[in-house]
């Protein structure tokens, strides 16, 4: 783990007698997290939520600066302009009207070389 990930203690301590806690679960990634200018802090997961019931096949957030968002959307074919004003006013909702959201649709959305496709990506630091 790295600093600023988050985590949850065990009740446990470690076995060699130093009596440290032990981590028990690595929740999240501070990687996982879009951290605007005004404050606000949403967790990858929530995001998941907003796209839960959507005709979507892949999405991806990637924070391009503090108060900038870019959303690419693989749409499948019941899309309609309905959902993206559905999500544009769910992320003004989380983040914020000063917060500027692009989105962007394309065809596929590329995997890590893992194979595991990265929802949250933060361009800057």
């Amino acid at each position: 783990y790295e600093v600023g990930d988050t985590g949850a203690l065990s009740d446990e301590h470690c076995s060699c007698g130093r009596g440290l806690s032990l981590l028990k679960s690595v929740n999240g990634r501070i990687n996982d997290f879009v951290i605007f200018t005004n404050g606000v802090t949403i967790a990858g997961s929530a995001f998941s939520l907003i796209f839960k019931d959507l005709p979507v096949q892949q999405y991806q957030i990637i924070q391009q600066a503090p108060d900038k968002i870019l959303i690419k959307i693989v749409k499948n074919t019941h899309y309609t302009q309905k959902n993206t004003d559905y999500i544009l006013n769910a992320f003004q909702k989380a983040a914020g009207k000063d917060i500027n959201i692009c989105i962007e649709f394309c065809n596929v959305i590329q995997p890590l070389p893992s194979g595991k496709l990265k929802t949250v990506i933060r361009q800057y630091e």
